[in-house]
């Protein structure tokens, strides 16, 4: 199906007013190096950042530390996730019809990554002497930071399409991203020495790794402010005022069964993190590691990225953003399924424990992967997919329906709290079997997705 004739299916009523009396703002060239320095800059340093601070290692790792409630542990992924999907309609809501966006980005990200310096000065002052009171503190931080990115994700999302024409989008958040990983290898070897407890004791290792991911965040927001906008264009500002937001909502859902099938994916394969907040507790629990263990699985979760990121630029690079969606929701599925084996063959974790570490590594380095794919794959089939006047609420719409799915790894946390007693292998079992199952689910759904042209 050519690029046309998909936009053609989603395009509502003409317009036939009158053009607007104010003269167009004119536009600046795609692709200026000033936008590709400072789009790769705060790619880079928020990747960094991440890095520092991944939910499925080193902030499960601290809540592990605070408390064995299976419940409040599974609520830092689902609070990370779930706070950044939900309000995201609502972002694309408040930047519909604004000629320029950056300053949504900018005040969100000056207001929301400040917490984590806060958490950050909570754990060095007080040592968590409180531990149930510094987990809600840190599900607090998290929920700051997760909303106001949120209402900046959507924005910048939709800067970037306006900056950068579809090919170099790709190269750059590819480059960016593996520059960043390849910087990330000396994170996790950084993070595995500072959790060591003989190196700091707890919980000011913890205080000093995320104090570096603030770092990193200010980082990044200082290239961002280099960057220079292209404001929208007038037939798309006149769309925006002269259309509902909710009536080309309805539209466009009811009427672009590839936007649904999308979103039916999206929604599937999300699921995966239900199972992804669980593997570093499981495994620590099963093999009885301690902290050290985090760095190491940090290590992996990187490496698998610079790989996924290799092979996603490829794809991406020569067949487009469908074959980035089908390679890493089938590493979603792999994940959870190759835990799921462990779970059910308790005999490697008795009598094979190295086997069981190697297995584990691998779902890890498969997790890794997936945690980058998402701008290349499903954002990225969004920006070449949908006309400009829909672009922001496409992107919203996605990722607050993936809001949803991100409210599992609590409902995980209750299912392993009420399946504990029965054993633990089994227990984690049911959540790692109903994960793959759901997501095998979402990734027949992305293998119908239709190819769009760059």
């Amino acid at each position: 199906m050519s690029r046309s004739a998909i936009i053609n299916r989603v395009t509502v009523t003409p317009i036939t007013s009158a053009p607007p009396q104010t003269p167009p703002v004119p536009l600046a060239p795609l692709d200026t190096k000033r936008n590709i320095i400072a789009f790769t800059g705060d790619i880079a340093f928020f990747v960094i950042a991440t890095y520092f601070i991944p939910i499925t290692t080193v902030l499960v790792g601290l809540v592990s530390e605070l408390t064995d409630n299976k419940a409040l542990i599974g609520a830092v992924g689902t609070t990370w996730l779930a706070v950044w999907y939900l309000p995201q309609l609502f972002g694309a809501r408040l930047i519909r019809g604004q000629r320029y966006q950056k300053k949504y980005v900018v005040i969100s990200a000056l207001i929301g990554r400040q917490a984590f310096l806060l958490l950050a000065l909570w754990l060095a002052l007080t040592r968590a002497e409180q531990p149930l009171l510094t987990v809600w503190l840190l599900l607090a931080a998290i929920a700051v930071f997760s909303l106001t990115d949120a209402i900046a994700g959507v924005a910048w999302f939709d800067i970037m399409s306006r900056a950068l024409s579809p090919r170099m989008r790709g190269r750059v958040i590819t480059f960016a991203q593996l520059a960043a990983t390849v910087i990330g290898l000396s994170i996790s070897v950084l993070t595995r020495y500072l959790l060591d407890p003989k190196v700091l004791a707890f919980p000011l290792n913890y205080a000093v790794i995320i104090g570096l991911a603030w770092l990193a965040m200010a980082a990044s927001l200082a290239m961002f402010l280099f960057l220079r906008e292209n404001p929208l264009t007038e037939a798309a500002l006149q769309h925006a005022n002269e259309t509902g937001f909710i009536t080309n909502l309805k539209f466009a859902i009811n009427s672009d069964p590839v936007f649904r099938r999308l979103l039916l994916a999206r929604l599937f394969t999300g699921v995966e993190v239900m199972a992804a907040s669980f593997y570093i507790v499981f495994i620590k629990e099963s093999l009885k590691l301690d902290d050290s263990a985090i760095g190491t699985f940090t290590q992996v979760l990187i490496i698998g990225a610079m790989a996924g990121l290799v092979l996603f630029g490829w794809l991406n690079e020569r067949f487009g953003a469908r074959r980035v969606i089908q390679a890493s929701t089938t590493f979603q599925f792999l994940g959870p399924l190759l835990a799921l084996v462990i779970a059910l063959l308790p005999v490697l974790l008795s009598q094979y424990p190295a086997i069981a570490f190697g297995i584990m590594v691998v779902v890890m380095g498969l997790r890794g992967a997936v945690e980058h794919s998402l701008v290349l794959g499903f954002v990225g089939y969004v920006m070449d997919y949908a006309p400009e006047r829909n672009r922001a609420m496409y992107v919203g719409v996605i990722n607050t329906v993936s809001g949803v799915v991100s409210l599992m790894p609590i409902l995980g946390g209750f299912l392993l709290e009420a399946l504990l007693p029965s054993g633990s292998s089994l227990a984690y079992s049911v959540v790692f079997g109903i994960t793959a199952l759901l997501v095998g689910m979402g990734l027949v759904l992305a293998y119908r997705l239709p190819k769009v042209a760059n």
